[in-house]
């Protein structure tokens, strides 16, 4: 038989002193001054920074040698920065549009020349200016909703909205 050796002792977690507290909260300082810039902002100081260099015309590898790092953390980084710049715009067109006021319905199987008639008169009707020309309404309805329109036929129903700000809407 083997003879019993003692257990060795069993040490007890360190607390933080109170040195080690206040270069925590050193840390924190530090890294929030160097924060200040973009500390109202979604972005981080190097999101923005990929961003601005990617805008450049620089590669992923060249701005990877810049950070020291790899050409795939560059990478995700762009990534999430523009998907954070999605979801901005997403909450900013969501909150845009929460009065708005519908105005009408242009309906499947419509010439888009009378509909468009028709809508210049209900606006005069309301006093709600619009442009000039109908033609530039035409084109902009057909560039917001390309799917809903083919040559002068409407194929899907298109609802015009009026936004808080006087600008028409449509989806």
């Amino acid at each position: 038989m083997m003879p019993l050796q003692p257990s060795p002792k069993k040490r007890f977690a360190r607390r933080p002193g109170r040195n080690s507290l206040r270069r925590s909260h050193k840390k924190r300082a530090r890294r929030a001054k160097k924060d200040r810039d973009v500390k109202h902002t979604i972005l981080s100081k190097k999101m923005m920074e990929v961003l601005r260099y990617r805008k450049q015309g620089m590669t992923l590898g060249q701005i990877a040698e810049i950070y020291g790092t790899s050409r795939a953390d560059i990478c995700v980084t762009e990534k999430r920065a523009r998907q954070k710049i999605m979801k901005a715009m997403i909450t900013l067109n969501a909150l845009r549009f929460l009065d708005v006021t519908p105005i009408c319905t242009f309906r499947q199987g419509s010439d888009l020349m009378d509909v468009t008639a028709a809508f210049y008169a209900e606006m005069a009707k309301r006093g709600i200016p619009l442009p000039e020309d109908p033609m530039e309404l035409i084109n902009r309805l057909r560039s917001e909703n390309t799917e809903r329109i083919h040559g002068r036929l409407i194929k899907k129903d298109i609802d015009i909205y009026l936004l808080n700000d006087g600008e028409i809407y449509s989806r």
